[in-house]
């Protein structure tokens, strides 16, 4: 079983990373909102980045746990804390500059 105090290093690392993300996501294109946006409109899209961000973090966090207790202890479960990290890392490389790359659906820097 994963300890908690094993688990919430890989999680502040994935949280740390996918918000970062999406922040800097969110600052490359607020200039162009700024010229057709009001403050409200775009607090409100910044509110959703933020949902978003959550939602894609617990789904990574959960993705790495599953995965921890279905492979064998040696795999994972051991040394959770680093082979988790490289883990979430790997699967946060292919979430943020892989898939995008891969799909006609992400060919706009912001959807």
């Amino acid at each position: 079983m994963v300890k908690i105090k094993d688990w919430l290093p890989v999680c502040g690392l994935v949280v740390a990373l996918v918000y970062g993300w999406s922040l800097y996501r969110f600052m490359w294109i607020l200039p162009g909102w700024l010229k057709f946006l009001a403050l409200d409109e775009i607090l409100s899209l910044l509110s959703y980045t933020f949902a978003v961000s959550l939602l894609d973090s617990l789904i990574v966090v959960a993705v790495l746990t599953v995965l921890a207790f279905i492979l064998p202890r040696n795999w994972l479960r051991d040394d959770f804390v680093l082979r988790g990290g490289l883990s979430a890392l790997f699967l946060l490389f292919l979430e943020c500059i892989w898939l995008p790359k891969q799909s006609l659906l992400f060919s706009y820097p912001f959807i």
